[in-house]
């Protein structure tokens, strides 16, 4: 695969551009009430529905979007710093503590600093907006607030309330980073991408809430200072006179219409949730697989994506996965699946043990992998008949494969990249037959049969050794015999992928081991009669 030149710097904002853009044009009148509650000294505003009634009355409906043009020019800038700033700090941290992947202390620290980084570039910005917003404003627009500042105090007049923006963005990323990885932990296992989708925005709805609690003091005095007041110059000391003089519960004047933004986005978040899969580890989000004949916006945001944010170390990596999904996608294997042999070829592709594997056998074994921390059973043959790598080769890299995070355990139990890959225990007899069974078209009383008989298989060691296809293969042709179904076995080998000959050397063990392995009540009851079953 030739390598994908970057675009041009325009398109590296574009993509994240987009989506914050649109979030503004529908979210800002919450923005406008927010800060006219955080101004408001005198309890004017009774609450949030009578904020906006009274703005609407009194100053009609457009002063909800009186100042919009500021956070519209914002946003370019705030989407660049905060890629540049997560990525850049969080190699640093990588580096000053001697790790490879990012822990969640360190996420929390990146995340801070970052936010701090970010407001050098947004203070100008919020400061004209508070301005604009503020109820007693006489300007009508962005040039005369920055002529009237710039008269008044000089250009840097234009970086009031830096250090209080700098406390407001620290606080937010601390609270949201320090508290979303906790949440996650505490989620069931997703099923499926709904259910994933689900858990993920319950996650960011509580992350996004607890930092919204954390810094919403810090919001309030930030607004005071950047609207003009002298009586507010340094955020702590500001807090300790809001709380004074109006009551604790003035610091968090606008935390509702604060909160009902978090849906979209917020304000002061520095960084989406982090993306695992690439090794800059900073906080942004890959945009997700969109299958060809898909929306062609997806489609183009997401190769501006993979061509602006993505350096070139991670194209190899980015190639990779996009081509692990259309493996997955193939054979309508799940999410989960997909994303646990993501994290696994993440984990193991550079390690010296693979040397000279070639990337299908690699992304072929991390799938059958995938497929096992998954719960999704499938055999090897059906990986083979998926990836066209021989069974063989497959089993060799994945075994190899386990090795490998084995060793990585050893050395780093709490790896944040194999916490969701330890998993790999291989799929049982019983999880294979039913869907054989399925496949097969039998009745459901041969598929409990067969299913009995593979579990005593394992419960009194016959077979011991055996793969758990080739039991489960036995198992279904014996419980046809027992029942008198009529199946071959070569109807079982093309459904399992188990050779004739296997099939029937382990058929004849299970014969000879037969009154162990049928339950004793369908004996009793002349369901099974064991007299009937025919040795080959």
């Amino acid at each position: 695969m030739s390598e994908q030149k970057p675009l041009p710097f325009f398109y590296h904002f574009l993509g994240g551009a987009i989506a914050g853009v649109s979030e503004i044009l529908v979210m800002y009148p919450l923005d406008v009430i927010k800060t006219r509650q955080q101004l408001d000294s005198t309890n004017q505003y009774k609450g949030t529905l009578d904020c906006l009634k009274k703005i609407i009355r009194d100053e009609g409906f457009s002063r909800l979007y009186k100042g919009i043009a500021a956070p519209i020019l914002m946003e370019a800038p705030k989407r660049a710093t905060k890629f540049a700033a997560n990525d850049e700090w969080g190699k640093f941290y990588k580096k000053q503590f001697g790790v490879q992947t990012m822990t969640q202390p360190l996420a929390v620290l990146t995340g801070a600093t970052a936010g701090a980084t970010e407001s050098v570039v947004v203070v100008p910005f919020e400061l004209i907006k508070i301005r604009l917003q503020d109820k007693t404003t006489k300007f009508n627009g962005m040039g005369e607030v920055i002529k009237h500042i710039v008269k008044e105090n000089g250009i840097m007049g234009l970086y009031k309330g830096t250090e209080s923006t700098a406390w407001r963005h620290i606080w937010w990323n601390a609270g949201y980073f320090g508290c979303i990885h906790q949440t996650r932990s505490l989620m069931p296992k997703p099923k499926d991408a709904t259910e994933k989708t689900l858990i993920d925005l319950t996650c960011g709805a509580i992350g996004g809430t607890f930092g919204t609690i954390l810094n919403t003091p810090f919001d309030v005095v930030k607004s005071r200072i950047q609207a003009g007041s002298t009586k507010y110059k340094w955020t702590y000391p500001s807090l300790v006179i809001v709380a004074k003089e109006e009551g604790f519960g003035a610091l968090y004047k606008g935390f509702i219409p604060k909160v009902l933004r978090l849906g979209p986005d917020d304000p002061s978040r520095v960084g989406d949730s982090g993306n695992p899969l690439l090794d800059t580890e900073d906080l942004s989000t890959m945009i997700s697989y969109v299958p060809q004949g898909g929306n062609r916006v997806g489609r183009d945001l997401t190769r501006i994506q993979q061509k602006s944010l993505v350096d070139k170390k991670n194209n190899a990596l980015n190639a990779a996965y996009i081509r692990i999904q259309e493996l997955c996608n193939g054979y309508q294997l799940p999410k989960t699946v997909s994303d646990a042999a993501k994290h696994l070829y993440k984990a193991v592709r550079e390690d010296k043990l693979l040397r000279g594997k070639s990337q299908d056998s690699i992304m072929a074994a991390v799938i059958l992998l995938g497929c096992r921390r998954s719960d999704v059973p499938r055999t090897l043959e059906e990986i083979r008949a998926l990836t066209n790598v021989p069974s063989k080769q497959i089993a060799k890299v994945a075994r190899l494969i386990k090795k490998i995070i084995h060793s990585h355990l050893v050395q780093n139990p709490q790896s944040s990249i194999l916490e969701e890959t330890t998993s790999l225990t291989t799929h049982s007899a019983e999880d294979l037959i039913r869907r054989f069974c399925s496949h097969l078209g039998l009745n459901s009383q041969v598929t409990n049969a067969a299913e009995h008989i593979a579990r005593r298989c394992k419960d009194s060691g016959v077979l011991a050794g055996r793969s758990p296809t080739t039991i489960a293969a036995a198992a279904i042709l014996l419980a046809a015999k027992a029942f008198d179904v009529e199946l071959t076995q070569q109807q079982i080998r093309d459904k399992t992928g188990v050779s004739i000959g296997t099939i029937k050397t382990s058929y004849k063990v299970m014969y000879e081991n037969k009154d162990k392995l049928f339950d004793p009540y369908w004996i009793e009851s002349g369901k099974v009669k064991l007299d009937s079953i025919t040795k080959t």
